[in-house]
Parts: C-alpha cells; sequence; structure tokens
C-alpha cells in the first residue's frame, strides 16, 4: 500500500506560536489521508526559556522533528550566531525532507532562518499571521521576507491584507481567515478565577496585573532604561498582585530577564514565570484586571475579553489599535498615568469583529485543500 497523500508539516519555534498554532493542529491531525509532521526548534528545546516543548506532547501532539538552535545566550552575537546555525541545520533537515506544504506562523528570526533553506530547494511554504506590523522590532523585516517566500499567506485582518498585498506584489493566495487566537480562546474551558490564582501561586482575593515585556529591538538602546522604569511604575502598585511573564529570546531580553529577577525577590504578590501553557496564559489575559508592556498578544487576545491593555513603547507600532488599547512612552510617570487610566476603564469586548468570527482554522484548512487540489491537477497536466 501507499503513504499518505499529503504530507503537511508545521514549524514551531517557541511558545508563542504553538498557542496560536493548536486550533490548526486540532484540525490537521484528523485528515485521514493526511501525515502531519510537527518540526519543533528554537526556544522550545531550551531549557533556560522553559524547555516548552514539553507542552506540545503535553496537549497530545506528537513531535516529529527536534532540531536544536536555541541561542547560548540573548546577545545581538549569540542570537546572529544562532540564526547560521538554524540555517544551516535547516538547509540539511530540507534536503532530506520534503512536504506538500509546510506552515509557518510569525516573524520570529528563527522562523526565517528556517524557511530560507526550503525557500531554495523550492519547498511550499503557507505564511500564518502576515501583512501585520512591529515597527519597533526588527521581526517587521523578518516576517514580511517569510511572505515573499510563501505561496499562501493568511492574514488576521481586512487592513494586515492590504499591506501584504503591498509586501508581495500580487493580489492572489492571501486570505483575511480572522485571527487563530480566537479559534483558540473559543475552544478552551477556562478554570475559575480562583484556582487558576492558586495553581500559579497568586492571592485570589487580590486582582493582578499581567506584565510582559520584550526589548525593542529596532531601538538600539533603552531595554534596560525601560525595564527599570516600568518595575518602578510597577512598585506603587499597592492593590494589585503582578504576573511577570519572561521576554522571548530577543537581542536585549538578558536585561529585561535580570532586572525581573532582582525586582521580584522577596515579594509575594510578584510572581515570575517562562511560560504559563496556552490554557494558563489565556486564563491569565481573561482574568487579569490589565496588561501591560509591549506583548502582541495585548493586540489579539485581550481584545477578545475586552481586557485595559497598557502598551508602552514602540515594538507594536504599526498594529491595529482597538478601544481597549492605551499607548504610553517608557517613563515612570507615563506609565504611572496609563495605569491609573485602564483601572477605569470598564472591560467590554473591543471591535473583536476586526479579527473575525473564530473559525480561522476551518478556513485555512478548506483553502489549503483547494491549493493542494489546484496545485497536483497542475502537475498533471
Amino acid at each position: 500500500m501507499g503513504g499518505p497523500e499529503i504530507k503537511i508539516g508545521v514549524l514551531t519555534s517557541s511558545r508563542a506560536d504553538f498557542g496560536i498554532y493548536t486550533p490548526l493542529l486540532d484540525r490537521l491531525c484528523r485528515q485521514k489521508s493526511w501525515r502531519l509532521e510537527i518540526i519543533a526548534f528554537g526556544t522550545h528545546l531550551s531549557s533556560r526559556h522553559g524547555r516548552t516543548i514539553s507542552e506540545i506532547v503535553a496537549e497530545g501532539y506528537t513531535v516529529s522533528h527536534r532540531i536544536v538552535t536555541a541561542p547560548i545566550t540573548d546577545s545581538v552575537a549569540d542570537i546572529a550566531t544562532s540564526t547560521a546555525l538554524t540555517v544551516e541545520r535547516f538547509a540539511g533537515f530540507w534536503s532530506r525532507h520534503h512536504f506538500d506544504l509546510v506552515f509557518a506562523l510569525g516573524d520570529r528570526t528563527e522562523m526565517l532562518a528556517a524557511v530560507l533553506p526550503g525557500f531554495i530547494r523550492r519547498q511550499r511554504f503557507a505564511h500564518i499571521s502576515a501583512g501585520e506590523t512591529t515597527r519597533g522590532a526588527i521581526d517587521e523585516a523578518f516576517r514580511h521576507s517569510i511572505s515573499l517566500m510563501s505561496v499562501m499567506l493568511f492574514v488576521s485582518a481586512e487592513q494586515y491584507k492590504i499591506r501584504a498585498q503591498g509586501v508581495v506584489g500580487t493580489n492572489a493566495s492571501i486570505y483575511n481567515v480572522g485571527a487563530l487566537n480566537y479559534d483558540a480562546i473559543r475552544k478552551i474551558d477556562f478554570p475559575s478565577a480562583k484556582s487558576l490564582c492558586q495553581s500559579i501561586g497568586l492571592a485570589s482575593n487580590r486582582p493582578f496585573a499581567l506584565v510582559t515585556l520584550h526589548p525593542e529591538t529596532n531601538s538600539g538602546n533603552g531595554d534596560c532604561a525601560d525595564v527599570l522604569e516600568l518595575s518602578k511604575a510597577l512598585g506603587s502598585l499597592e492593590d494589585f498582585s503582578l504576573l511577570i511573564t519572561m521576554p522571548n529570546a530577543d537581542a536585549g531580553a538578558h536585561a529585561i530577564r535580570g532586572q525581573w529577577q532582582t525586582f521580584s525577590r522577596g515579594k509575594a504578590d510578584v510572581i515570575c514565570v517562562e511560560s504559563l501553557g496556552l490554557r494558563k496564559y489565556l486564563a491569565c489575559v481573561r482574568y487579569c484586571a490589565f496588561m501591560i508592556g509591549n506583548s502582541s498578544s495585548g493586540f489579539v487576545e485581550a481584545s477578545y475579553f475586552g481586557i485595559p491593555v497598557v502598551n508602552i513603547g514602540a515594538r507594536q507600532a504599526g498594529r491595529i489599535r482597538t478601544s481597549n488599547i492605551i499607548d504610553c512612552g517608557p517613563s515612570r510617570r507615563q506609565i504611572a498615568s496609563a495605569i491609573a487610566l485602564a483601572v477605569k476603564i470598564k472591560r467590554s469586548p473591543s471591535d473583536t469583529r476586526i479579527y473575525g468570527d473564530g473559525r480561522a482554522a476551518f478556513k485555512i484548512l478548506r483553502l489549503t485543500k483547494n491549493a493542494l487540489r489546484r496545485w497536483k491537477r497542475l502537475q498533471n497536466e
């Protein structure tokens, strides 16, 4: 008997993209004539970043390929070296493996490094979360480069579709399917706020703020100063506990990580975590009093729940602003003023129709099936 008709690959390099992928992975797993192979690399295999490959396995997925590429530290030199290593290792990987289609998500340095040698070997890629913008991070260039190397682009909003068309220079094969993040939220059976807080170590009788600060990798400065200013502003929040998620493996993240470790020392109402896992993280977004930092989840997941978000600095410049976003500069005074406004805002779902109806995975699968049939027909002509 022959093998499966269709072989699909999914590239995942970190906790961030895996959480978004899960609704699509669930549908791909149910395709009887397809073989799904998850390709895990980057910080998934790094103990320093929580070895989040264990979260993929805990969710019941099989990891077909594990490729060690994570940087030794978060310095610019080590990230550049890791990027080169990722290109080299994936050059070998794509020489041994070929897929009918491979999904790549987002804008990470390592994602581009994985895609590049595959593109040279004529591997087909589909890019999820195309067309978005983060002008305060060098990832902006990586995202658009991945789009240019992909045969299908899936975007989460009409504004991003227009931008993706400008990037690739064509209207063909660009699809507004909405945000996969919404699919993930809709399928979760959330724990109670009390049980969530108990599992994390937060006091269940106090509101908490969810804090995530990543480096502004385009600025060339300010990462240490920004986290110092933020920690000073947070230090005066007497009525809130703080749940701090550590930054991604970007250049400058070590300064932020070190400051949070110092800031949280000896404080029972400040919890620092490397990774919460998908369900706990989304539950934290749902139950927090407000979010603060510069995470992209403040722009999509938070809008679903109408959570007030204090967005600091320019990292997320260019993203769609929904009514729950409060932009501010990185000084203690500006952050404190924005927090004061956030705690007064009544939460309500904010402009959620921008990001679709929570059926992105269904739409991606349908469009992918159509494309695969079309490519097969063209191949046989």
